[in-house]
Order: structure tokens, then C-alpha cells, then sequence
């Protein structure tokens, strides 16, 4: 049997307390990586300061606003209803 490819990755980064530009850039190479295979990358539960440094080092531009959710619930629920 053939898996089918994941259409969305969520990142649940409730456990992300501390973060720096480096972090904020490789979550950029990921969203990349991910788009150029055609899966949508998703984030849940991030704290408010980390949210902060990835908003001014570009991270939420490259995934897009869009794609920052509350809870993994509310991800997946939006995502899966395309």
C-alpha cells in the first residue's frame, strides 16, 4: 500500500518558550521545503513573545497570518476543510 503525502503539517509549538532569529529563519527553510512539495505549514499555541520575534524576523510573513492558530483543534479543523 502507497501512503498518501500529508496535505498540512501543524506545529504545535506550545513547548517553544524561547526562540531567536536563528530558529525564526529555519522555521522559514521549513515552510519552504514544505511548500515546494505542496504541503501547508500550520502553527498552533504560540506563546505571544515568541509569535512576536517571528512576526519581526519574517516567519509569519513566510507562512502566513493565516496559517497562526490557537489551538491544533482549530488548525486542523480549518485546514482539513480546505
Amino acid at each position: 500500500l502507497e501512503e498518501e503525502a500529508p496535505s498540512c503539517v501543524v506545529v504545535d509549538a506550545e513547548a517553544v518558550h524561547l526562540t531567536d532569529t536563528d530558529g525564526a529563519d529555519m522555521l522559514i527553510q521549513v515552510e519552504e521545503e514544505l511548500r515546494s512539495q505542496g504541503v501547508t505549514l500550520a502553527l498552533a499555541r504560540v506563546h505571544p513573545p515568541v509569535l512576536a520575534l517571528w512576526e519581526r524576523a519574517g516567519a509569519i510573513d513566510a507562512i502566513g497570518e493565516d496559517r497562526v492558530f490557537d489551538t491544533v483543534r482549530d488548525a486542523v479543523h480549518r485546514l482539513s476543510d480546505g
